[in-house]
Parts: structure tokens; C-alpha cells; sequence
């Protein structure tokens, strides 16, 4: 992919390969007739592509900074246009709804779907309409060969609950993941934890990690939950803590087994998980070591690595499209 001009103030990057768009081998086509000519359209598959993309983007000065392909695609493509803006600040990002939970977008207001999101944002800059900003804070993660970016870390018995085999949340013979998927997965850990069986063990099969939180330290099998979002719905659990700046979210637990089934209650009502074992707080910065790679996502994305510093990143603008 050549590096070109850009002459519209507004980009859409197009994932192709993101699990909803799969199903539809079209929708290029029909971004393209949406968009009509007051904006640009890029499909883009691999990370060097976005990388490409990223910098036509910079140099142009794009607008906005629109992704299609669901929050999975949201934080890869963040992580490129963070390293390649650099001290730069980035465009204003519009998450147009493409993936499953789309966390992010219900986060920052953005409702309907990928047509009516476009559609409008095209109508309001067309027409010199008020469009409002909400800031939020990403995270990075920074590990021995990469950072990364995105607003949602998790590793352990969240890690598992999502990408283990077998345990049907992201299992690619059955489809995609989903709410409804969530609640009978959640329903069928509960149950395997409360009579040990294979279910359990694959949840809470994972790295024993040592865990600094702004300087206190634990040790064992810790998992760990991070998030910089307000007001957001991790799937079925809430999340309505208002974070402090330069600050994020941290939940924490060494609970394994029927000593899960509390928090777990906890989570899904949206209360405090101040107790014994567990950890509920804000933090500056949350570092996880090991001597083996242990397993992480951000984003629902998988990664793998020995340490990871977590810290607050850059401030990213979404918009507010005022009717």
C-alpha cells in the first residue's frame, strides 16, 4: 500500500476480516454509497496497513477518524495512530457500532447503527452543525515488546472466561460473541465452580503472577481487571465508577473455585468489591510480572508476555452529535 494525499476531513477505516463484517463481504460497497464523496474509505487487514493509513491520516490532518469493525479493530487501530501521531494530538475517533458488545461506543453515547452513526456525522460536519466532544482516557500496556492501547485489560479468570475453548463466549464454530452468550456462560462457570468440574478447571487454569498496585504488592494466581471507561457495560457487568484523572479502575481477585461465586454476584450487581481476597480501587499504575508468559486482552484481544506496566495514556475525543 502506497502512502497517498487525503483531501476529506473525514476517514473511515473498513476491517474486512472483524467477525461481523465477515458476514458481510459488502460493506465496502455500502460505506462507500453512504459516505458519497465527503469522505474516504479504507479497507486495511493487517497492521502495517493501519500503520500506512495512519500516517497518510497525520500528515493530512484528518477530522475524524472513523472504525468499522468493532472494538477489537477500535483498540489495534488506536494503538497505530497512537505510536505514529506520537506528541501529535489524534483525531476526533468514531466507533461506528461494527462489532458484538461495542463497549465503547455505548460508553461514549454513540447510538443506532454504522449508517445512521455516518450518516450523521457526514450531515452535521457537511452542514456546519454543533458537534460536541466527551473525553476519555485510554490505557497503555506496556510490556518487554510492545505497547499497546486500549480502554479495557483483563487477564486470568476473564482472560479464560473469554477465549478458552470449549467454553463457548468467543468460540468460532458457534459464532460470535454475545450478551445472551455471556449470561449462559456466566450460569455455566457458576455451576461448574460449585461442583468442580472441567468448566472450572479451564477457568481458572492460569499463570501465577506477582501484582503491583501503585505499590502494594500480592502475590499467586491474581486476576486482574483494569478499565479507564465510565458509565460502560462490560458485556453484563456495569461499570459506573467515576475515575479521577490521571487515575483508572482496578478490580482484583485470588479467589478460585466456590470462593468466586460472591464476587462474581458482586460484579453483576454493580457493587463493591471490597472484600477478603479482592481488590476494588484507583490506581496510578498496575504492573503484572511472571518468570512465564501469562495471557492477557485488551479489548477482547488476545496477548501474550512476561511483564505488563499498565498506566493511564493519552486523552481520546469522541463526538457528540447533537440532533
Amino acid at each position: 500500500m502506497q502512502r497517498q494525499k487525503i483531501d476529506m476531513d473525514i476517514v473511515v477505516i473498513h476491517n474486512p476480516d472483524s467477525k461481523q463484517n465477515l458476514k458481510d463481504p459488502d460493506k465496502r460497497d455500502k460505506l462507500e454509497r453512504i459516505v458519497k464523496g465527503y469522505a474516504t474509505v479504507k479497507k486495511t487487514s493487517h497492521h502495517e496497513e493501519v500503520d500506512i493509513i495512519a500516517e497518510e491520516c497525520r500528515k493530512s490532518n484528518i477530522r475524524y477518524l472513523c472504525i468499522d469493525g468493532g472494538d477489537g479493530t477500535s483498540q489495534k487501530t488506536l494503538t497505530a495512530f497512537d505510536k505514529i501521531y506520537g506528541k501529535e494530538e489524534l483525531p476526533c475517533i468514531v466507533p461506528l457500532r461494527g462489532g458484538t458488545a461495542n463497549i465503547i461506543s455505548n460508553s461514549v453515547g454513540l447510538k443506532g447503527d454504522y449508517r445512521s452513526i455516518l450518516e450523521s456525522l457526514i450531515d452535521h460536519h457537511k452542514y456546519n452543525k454543533r458537534i460536541g466532544r466527551i473525553k476519555k482516557q485510554i490505557l497503555e500496556v506496556n510490556t518487554e515488546d510492545r505497547k499497546n492501547c486500549g480502554f479495557l485489560f483483563a487477564n486470568g479468570i476473564v482472560s479464560n472466561f473469554y477465549h478458552s475453548d470449549g467454553l463457548g463466549y468467543d468460540d468460532r464454530s458457534t459464532g460470535t460473541p454475545s450478551a445472551w452468550k455471556a449470561v449462559k456462560l456466566i450460569a455455566k462457570g457458576i455451576y461448574g465452580v460449585v461442583i468442580d468440574n472441567s468448566v472450572s478447571d479451564k477457568i481458572f487454569d492460569f499463570q501465577p503472577t506477582s501484582v503491583d498496585v501503585d505499590g502494594k504488592k500480592y502475590e499467586g494466581k491474581m486476576t486482574m481487571f483494569a478499565t479507564s471507561l465510565q458509565n460502560a457495560m462490560i458485556v453484563v457487568v456495569p461499570i459506573n465508577r467515576h475515575t479521577k484523572e490521571g487515575m483508572f479502575q482496578v478490580y482484583g481477585t485470588s479467589r478460585t473455585g466456590r470462593r468466586m461465586v460472591e464476587p462474581v454476584a458482586r460484579m453483576l450487581a454493580g457493587g463493591s468489591l471490597d472484600i477478603p481476597g479482592c481488590i476494588d480501587t484507583q490506581v496510578k499504575q498496575l504492573t503484572i510480572k511472571s518468570d512465564e508468559m501469562w495471557r492477557y486482552i485488551l479489548e477482547g484481544e488476545p496477548y501474550s508476555c512476561k511483564t505488563a506496566t499498565i498506566k493511564p495514556g493519552r486523552i481520546i475525543e469522541f463526538p457528540v452529535l447533537y440532533s
